[in-house]
């Protein structure tokens, strides 16, 4: 999702300037705003043709001419970037005010990192993320009377809150198209009470995770795999059949449980009671979900579970899917906050897709 609209430099924001975001976790680190370039009048700008004097509009820029200027369309006042227009020679035409407007007039970086509860490992671990922004004027006449002393300043003032207010952390958790998708709908309605609004198909997001979540979506991976295998022997289908699933769940009940349990232990206190398998077993063999993605479905809902037995759930994990996963439900079953346990959850969930 990149596309150049205008070659305009992006400088960066001092560390003294104070960067905007949650906590400076993920906040601006660059800009640049010139939406306002100046003012001319006819006199100054094109060059005579016969009778009349041309006035070629330069790519990139807006001319609005707050009088006497219509189109062939009977729109008056506003041209854009490659549009030409002629004029009289007339003293009256040639001193008429000509407001002079980048069309794309800001540029932002937007970028951060952060650990993930209970999957980095160290401080290194992160995950990070940028994104580059352009702003354009989207009506303006409004934008001119919405900043009658021209200063690009109050500009950017108004875009680092709105970026401040809206831009945050939550780029890790969610899909990034959905997350590009709730900013824009977010933002663009301030912006446009303003008269300029974030360009959609110039917004370039990238993301990276520390190692450790793809470890741990490749044992679900495997776990699921496992799993399946002792359900149905290897001949897998994805088909969705009330009788066969049944016999499924049969099997995982006695197997699973099996293997759950320490020598001497009572079958009716495993991990896993009939709810759960039937979940697994229902979500396997509907068609469209990705490897790995119901197995973590299980997991996460085991986590969360209240009064759940923490050993037997990393013996479990560890079992079946690896000691990434083991480590990682250790975490979060050792302190880990609400905030925290739902902020990786959903750093996971969104990886498979």
């Amino acid at each position: 999702m990149t596309h150049t609209t205008s070659a305009v430099p992006v400088v960066t924001v001092p560390a003294t300037a104070g960067v905007v975001g949650m906590g400076n976790q993920f906040g601006i680190v660059a800009r640049y705003v010139n939406f306002f370039a100046g003012e001319a009048t006819f006199a100054s700008e094109g060059q005579n043709v016969g009778f009349d004097r041309r006035v070629r509009v330069p790519l990139g820029q807006l001319y609005v001419f707050p009088d006497g200027v219509i189109d062939n369309l009977g729109h008056n006042e506003i041209y854009y970037g490659g549009e030409i227009l002629y004029i009289s020679k007339d003293k009256q035409d040639r001193n008429r005010k000509i407001h002079k407007l980048n069309q794309y007039g800001a540029q932002y970086v937007v970028s951060g990192q952060r650990t993930l509860p209970g999957i980095s490992m160290a401080d290194t671990d992160v995950a990070t993320a940028q994104m580059r922004l352009t702003i354009e004027i989207h009506q303006p006449r409004l934008l001119l009377e919405m900043y009658p002393d021209r200063k690009n300043a109050d500009l950017q003032d108004l875009v680092d809150r709105v970026i401040g207010n809206y831009v945050n952390e939550t780029v890790w958790s969610v899909n990034p198209g959905r997350y590009i998708e709730q900013l824009v709908n977010a933002v663009n309605p301030v912006l446009d009470g303003n008269g300029i609004r974030i360009v959609v198909s110039n917004i370039a997001l990238t993301r990276t995770m520390p190692r450790q979540v793809d470890e741990i979506i490749k044992e679900c991976r495997l776990a699921e795999h496992r799993l399946v295998d002792k359900m149905d022997g290897g001949r897998f289908q994805n088909i969705y059949d009330i009788t066969l699933n049944q016999s499924r769940i049969d099997v995982l009940k006695r197997d699973v449980t099996v293997t759950q349990l320490e020598p001497g232990e009572d079958p009716r206190h495993s991990l896993l009671d009939e709810g759960d398998i039937t979940e697994f077993v229902n979500g396997v063999t509907l068609a469209g979900r990705l490897p790995g993605e119901v197995f973590f479905e299980l997991l996460r809902h085991k986590i969360k579970a209240a009064g759940v037995n923490q050993t037997k759930l990393e013996r479990f994990v560890g079992y079946f899917a690896g000691p990434q996963s083991r480590l990682f439900v250790n975490q979060m079953l050792a302190g880990a906050t609400p905030t925290d346990m739902d902020f990786s959850l959903s750093v996971l969930q969104y990886s498979f897709i």
